[in-house]
């Protein structure tokens, strides 16, 4: 076979570039399409969408800060948009001067060292009506504080204050206290209102202005007998004062008693109980096993021990703190229920009929020893000082119309003219009235 072969008549291919120029190039020399040289534009020759070079950004937040530069001290020097005028309205004991002062107060500062506070449009509402009450709550006590600015020279402050309607004397210190029983003010005792109530805290207890240190039932009650009781009764009132109360803490003790230490009631029904155990073991209607898991479970039956045992310690089991007037009577439960389902002492020999005799029980017991409290809280009873040399004491406890019914009753009956040796009547404990 032979092989032929011929020579391609493929031509090699050829790559060509058409390279065109314009009359630039052609007048300043030849142009490379792929390497063109970088041109440089003026301002106003730059196209459209071209990004500005970062010195010229500088240049106009250079400028934009001068601007507002020469503003700022052109306010800061010409007079037009001074705040110079302070009003103020709903004061009754605050003066409109102290609230004044306290207001160009804040505005003489300088703001940034060289700046003046008192240009309208630095003055802010809310920090002036803080700096405001930050100054007065150490005096006075307000419900609220509004400040308001009037273009282009004034300030408009309207307070809502506590207006008192007692005084409060506690540690020879005297204060003005409102409805709420919240302190509005301190006082001295030339300075008194002699139109209001005066109650001495026989507690002397701690006062600060905006503290709340009696109750306002207990104010309400004040401002009803100030009035009720001279046009009712004809008794001049004198003073008020809070009666002394003592705050303490309960404490539950467990003890062991012995059984023949308790009621006869108690042991007959835990000897009660065993018989009838001891009946339905007997007519084999229970196990010895029931019987004992029944002797366990016996109602506020807890230890089961010999004779020769010694008395356990008493243990505190429990502590819990709680406010108790001094004049409200504690009671002790013996009785309380105790936990059921504890163990027998199987060490312990059992009796003839095969049981363990039942010597001791566990009783709690509350005890109370003295602690810190609030008074305002706690407080429930107040007295009247009269003219005569002799107390009232009432309470909040009951109804005010119950009280006056049985004070009018006592001084009708008992004293129907001006009362003479008498030290006291006391209304506080419902049907019942004390004099003396």
């Amino acid at each position: 076979m032979g092989i032929f072969s011929r020579k391609s008549s493929r031509r090699p291919l050829r790559r060509s570039v058409d390279v065109g120029f314009s009359d630039n190039a052609t007048r300043h020399g030849s142009h490379n399409p792929y390497f063109p040289k970088q041109r440089h534009f003026s301002g106003s020759q730059r196209p459209i969408g071209a990004r500005a070079p970062r010195k010229d950004v500088w240049v106009h937040v250079g400028i934009v800060f001068f601007i507002v530069a020469i503003f700022v001290v052109f306010l800061n020097y010409v007079q037009a948009f001074k705040v110079v005028n302070v009003s103020v309205e709903g004061n009754h004991y605050i003066t409109e001067n102290e609230i004044a002062t306290i207001v160009h107060e804040k505005l003489d500062r300088k703001w940034l060292f060289f700046l003046d506070r008192d240009v309208y449009f630095f003055v802010g509402e809310v920090g002036m009506r803080r700096h405001i009450e930050e100054k007065i709550a150490d005096n006075f006590a307000l419900k609220s504080v509004t400040v308001k600015k009037s273009f282009p020279h004034d300030i408009h402050v309207t307070l809502e204050e506590r207006v008192p309607k007692l005084v409060w004397v506690s540690d020879n210190q005297y204060f003005y206290i409102d409805p709420s029983g919240v302190v509005t003010q301190k006082t001295q005792p030339d300075q008194l209102d002699e139109t209001f109530p005066k109650i001495f805290d026989h507690n002397n207890s701690g006062v600060d202005v905006n503290k709340k240190v009696i109750s306002e039932n207990l104010t309400q009650l004040v401002l009803r007998l100030h009035e009720d009781v001279p046009r009712s009764t004809g008794v001049v009132v004198d003073t008020f004062f809070i009666l002394p109360v003592q705050c303490e803490q309960k404490q539950t003790i467990e003890k062991r008693v012995r059984l023949d230490q308790l009621e006869e009631g108690e042991v007959a029904r835990i000897e009660s109980e065993k018989r009838h155990i001891q009946e339905l073991l007997q007519n084999d209607e229970i196990t010895v096993d029931e019987s004992l898991e029944l002797l366990e479970t016996l109602d506020q039956s807890r230890l089961y021990t010999n004779e020769e045992d010694e008395p356990l310690r008493d243990q505190n089991i429990n502590q819990e703190e709680a406010s108790v007037p001094a004049e409200t009577p504690k009671t002790v439960d013996s009785n309380a229920n105790v936990n059921a389902g504890a163990g027998v002492n199987t060490n312990q020999p059992l009796a003839s009929d095969g049981f363990a005799q039942l010597k001791e029980k566990i009783i709690f017991e509350n005890t109370y020893t003295p602690a810190p409290c609030d008074v305002a809280s706690v407080a429930r009873d107040v007295g009247i000082g009269t003219v005569g040399g002799w107390d009232i004491y009432f309470t909040t406890d009951d109804a005010f119309e119950s009280q006056m019914s049985k004070f009018l009753t006592v001084l009708r009956e008992k004293y129907p003219e001006e009362p003479r040796y008498l030290t006291y009547i006391d209304l506080r404990f419902g049907d019942k009235v004390y004099y003396q």
